[in-house]
């Protein structure tokens, strides 16, 4: 069983890391090997807007650069990850 779930995590792995964005790919690192939560946060950072808000794409489905209600939501329930 272990060897089946091995197998499957290196699938994740490998899908995330040729179709991701680099957020996902700190996430990833960050929850399943050895990534620390300041690179996620790093990366998360890069799309803030001046304002404090989030926009830039944030949020996968909502690629407007300006700050959005979704945006922030979205850079929210990273941070509470």
């Amino acid at each position: 069983m272990k060897a089946y779930i091995e197998n499957d995590m290196e699938k994740v792995k490998l899908f995330i890391f040729s179709k991701g964005r680099l957020l996902e790919r700190k996430m990833f690192s960050y929850f399943f090997e050895e990534g620390r939560k300041e690179e996620v946060l790093k990366v998360l950072v890069g799309y803030q807007n001046h304002d404090g808000g989030f926009g830039n794409g944030v949020e996968p489905d909502l690629l407007c650069p300006d700050s959005s209600a979704i945006g922030a939501e979205t850079a929210l329930y990273i941070l509470d990850l």
